[in-house]
């Protein structure tokens, strides 16, 4: 399967559970404003906070509604930083919870073909955007480099370094994402998808 094909699947996949209107590819934090950066996030799920809208609330229980899939994101996740480090361990808690002032609910990097400055870019976007930051390794040297870019930050923080957090960030391939999405993330009914 090609990057594009895994994107516009994982699209209509979240499109199914969470609505059509609140899921989009190469989502725009700034439209229409070229003033700004504006990173564009390979696929993410809304609702969508623009200028000074903050979500905190929303996003707190969609977090808690989506509590198993957010915990599968987080044992995945532990799968691949325990590769680089045996005794990592972090609690899941936190990892719905995080990011007050996210601009959306999942934002998704898929990083394939990129540069380790672009993996760098790709996190901070994803975990700066998202109350949930998914940033899937396209290969498994893409996902042992994204682990270490996280396991750096992370060392970073416990030395009192600038850092940047890492609380809401999993680290996933594309199996392990799809697997958690096709595993707790059903359909809604037709009619609550046409009223969303």
């Amino acid at each position: 399967m090609s990057v594009a094909a895994y994107q516009s699947d994982l699209l209509k996949r979240f499109a199914l559970h969470f609505g059509h209107d609140i899921v989009e590819t190469e989502w725009r934090t700034f439209p229409g404003d070229s003033s700004h950066y504006a990173p564009r996030i390979d696929v993410a799920v809304g609702p969508f906070a623009y200028g000074n809208i903050k979500l905190d609330a929303q996003f707190n229980m969609m977090a808690d509604e989506h509590a198993g899939f957010i915990e599968a994101l987080h044992a995945a996740n532990e799968v691949n930083r325990r590769v680089l480090d045996p005794d990592f361990e972090r609690p899941a808690g936190r990892l719905g919870h995080f990011n007050a002032n996210a601009r959306c609910f999942i934002a998704v990097e898929i990083e394939h073909r990129v540069t380790r400055k672009h993996l760098l870019g790709g996190a901070i976007n994803a975990a700066a955007l998202g109350r949930i930051a998914i940033v899937v390794g396209w290969t498994p040297d893409k996902v042992r480099a994204l682990a270490k870019l996280v396991k750096y930050f992370d060392f970073l923080e416990s030395v009192h370094k600038s850092s940047f957090p890492t609380i809401n960030i999993v680290v996933l391939d594309p199996p392990q994402l799809m697997e958690a999405v096709q595993k707790h993330l059903h359909p809604l009914p037709r009619s609550a998808r046409d009223q969303v």
